[in-house]
């Protein structure tokens, strides 16, 4: 698919709510780049670990970084620069859509409670679900 618009998108939504899976397929779609404010996060805190599970393993010590507010602050200038200087780049994060200069693509990606609980247990490796299902019910 090809387009010639330039403008940027922007995902948000409460965790677990999809926001990575839709932001990385509607990139690839269109043939945009992707950024994520998680690893834009993890890179300020100096923590190498990627994927879903560092929100486990290290979620105490990022939020006692992030406590004064200051790793926040960077975090939302960093892609507020980057926002304004790509082009044709869907962001992955929590407040770019609602901080963004225009024009910016805003997207706000809703789940219920229930939704998001099951998508963490899956994305965590835990194999009790099936297709959105508990196994054994």
């Amino acid at each position: 698919m090809t387009t010639s618009h330039t403008s940027n998108i922007a995902f948000a939504g409460l965790t677990a709510a999809g926001k990575t899976t839709h932001a990385k397929r509607l990139a690839d779609e269109l043939g945009y780049q992707y950024v994520s404010a998680t690893e834009i996060l993890l890179e300020i805190l100096g923590i190498e670990q990627t994927g879903e599970s560092v929100w486990l393993t290290r979620l105490g010590e990022t939020n006692a970084a992030r406590s004064n507010g200051s790793v926040d602050a960077e975090l939302e200038e960093r892609l507020v620069s980057l926002n304004r200087t790509r082009q044709r780049t869907v962001f992955d994060t929590w407040a770019l859509a609602w901080i963004g200069d225009s024009p910016l693509l805003r997207i706000w990606i809703e789940s219920d409670l229930e939704s998001r609980v099951r998508k963490c247990l899956v994305s965590q490796g835990d194999r009790r679900y099936v297709f959105g299902n508990p196994v054994g019910a």
